[in-house]
């Protein structure tokens, strides 16, 4: 995961992080498209492969939000 990745590295070369965040912003772009949210986006949701290419994986929404990474409305709601 992206997530091991920068734990492991600490810090990513700029020519990483456009190879990553680039098809991560794509996937996204296409889920809204279609109409869908993936809420749930943090570096432990991508998996990254020996070549950097990522896959955005648990494409349905988290039982409780991480507060870092969710969107300040999904982490208000999720309040009671």
């Amino acid at each position: 995961s992206l997530q091991a990745r920068l734990q492991r590295d600490r810090r990513l070369s700029r020519l990483a992080i456009e190879r990553i965040v680039a098809p991560v912003l794509d996937s996204l772009e296409g889920l809204h498209a279609r109409g869908m949210l993936h809420r749930d986006v943090r570096p432990a949701t991508i998996i990254i492969d020996r070549t950097d290419q990522p896959l955005l994986i648990h494409t349905g929404a988290p039982a409780a939000p991480e507060p870092t990474y969710a969107a300040p409305e999904q982490v208000t709601a999720a309040q009671p």
